[in-house]
């Protein structure tokens, strides 16, 4: 019981985390599958900018976080920065997500 009240309030302060940030584009980096239950699992990724017409831009590095809830159910958080080619940098913002 303990197990799952714990689990609820990290959800719910996970949950008013994400309501509470807003922020721009994130790139989406993702499994098909949810996350074992009580497990974390966390990676990074390189994200390309391009303009509309196909010219390099800059780079998006951004991490990413994900932790079970359940059998099949997982929640997320995100967030990042980019850098243009005179290296001027901009956050990405937070990103958050419940994966069912």
């Amino acid at each position: 019981m303990k197990s799952i009240v714990s689990r609820l309030v990290l959800m719910l302060f996970l949950l008013g985390l994400f309501v509470g940030i807003t922020g721009c584009f994130l790139s989406v980096f993702q499994t098909a599958d949810t996350v074992e239950s009580g497990n974390f699992i966390f990676w990074s990724g390189l994200g390309v900018l391009m303009t509309p017409s196909g010219h390099y831009d800059g780079l998006a590095p951004q991490v990413h976080v994900r932790y079970g809830l359940a059998r099949r159910l997982d929640i997320g958080l995100g967030s990042g920065f980019s850098f243009d080619k005179d290296f001027n940098v901009t956050f990405l913002g937070v990103m958050g997500d419940l994966r069912y």
